[in-house]
């Protein structure tokens, strides 16, 4: 019997806010546009998900306008500002999978451009500022395995970007 999609008789917000981004592979799709996906082939190379199961997560992200369709035959996903807010949720989640799993040993590390390491709360060490998310650039870590995926995303995640910029894969 397949769960159910809605909290009807939750009265919270957070409850809420899963209807729209706790399915299974909705938050591994954000993050990736985070981290600067854009397409379909890239998502769906990239995570390992079915093909039906992507379009359906794509389709109910653009429904939620937590992201938008940019063009056509081969459109490219992009974040919505209002998806943007779930940066220091998607963060403060890696941190704490980060300590949980490889600890001392981040997987990705985010840095302040032109300033600093960010903490654990999202915090740039430097400026004591939550930088916005345009504004880290993203590595990887000492905790990243390399030999793990050899996707086109995987090979351009070993290369220190900034956030939300498109990714420069292949």
């Amino acid at each position: 019997m397949p769960l159910g999609t809605d909290y009807a008789r939750q009265d919270c917000s957070l409850a809420r806010s899963l209807e729209i981004v706790g399915e299974r592979w909705t938050l591994l799709i954000l993050r990736d546009c985070f981290l600067g996906v854009r397409r379909f082939s890239d998502f769906w190379a990239h995570l390992d998900i079915s093909k039906a199961v992507l379009s359906a997560r794509l389709d109910a992200l653009v429904t939620e306008g937590l992201l938008v369709r940019v063009g056509t035959g081969h459109p490219e996903y992009e974040l919505t500002e209002e998806a943007e807010g779930l940066w220091p949720v998607l963060y403060a989640l890696g941190q704490w999978g980060d300590r949980r799993t490889t600890p001392g040993a981040p997987r990705r590390l985010y840095t302040h451009v032109g300033c600093g390491p960010l903490g654990p709360d999202g915090r740039c060490a430097t400026c004591d500022r939550s930088p916005a998310v345009g504004d880290i650039e993203v590595s990887p870590g000492p905790g990243a395995d390399p030999t793990l995926r050899d996707d086109p995303v995987s090979v351009a995640l070993r290369r220190p970007h900034r956030m939300l910029e498109p990714l420069a894969v292949r």
